[in-house]
């Protein structure tokens, strides 16, 4: 595949989510990995995103009583899954700690972090 031919979905990565109820302590081990989550409804549609720098004021005693949804920030980066994968994308993705994929139902499809970007670079041979 050229490069200029390539879309989201030829890089996508695992879908990584969560409910608006799942409690933060659910997915910290995710958060020290990947660095973001997706929340989803009960269509998997974005409504939402933690990272790990949510969790900075958050008080330990309580991480287990918090639901994602008190902390997770309602501006999700969303990318088509169909989309080139272009400066546009690589700027967005490269700029966000997680970029949810969706469908063009609006429906999660995936998820995209920094490192597929760079890992995409690499085994281009553009990023050596």
């Amino acid at each position: 595949i050229e490069a200029r031919k390539l879309t989201v979905a030829d890089i996508v990565g695992e879908k990584i989510y969560a409910s608006p109820n799942t409690s933060l302590d659910e997915i910290i081990s995710v958060l020290e990995k990947m660095n973001g989550v997706v929340i989803v409804d009960e269509n998997m549609r974005p409504i939402g995103v933690v990272t790990s720098a949510d969790l900075i004021y958050v008080d330990p005693a309580k991480i287990r009583s918090i639901k994602v949804s008190e902390v997770m920030g309602t501006n999700v980066p969303i990318v088509y899954e169909g989309e080139h994968l272009d400066e546009n994308v690589i700027e967005l993705v490269s700029s966000n700690q997680v970029v949810a994929v969706i469908d063009r139902e609006g429906r999660l499809k995936g998820t995209l972090y920094p490192r597929h970007i760079i890992e995409w670079l690499i085994t281009s041979g553009r990023l050596r």
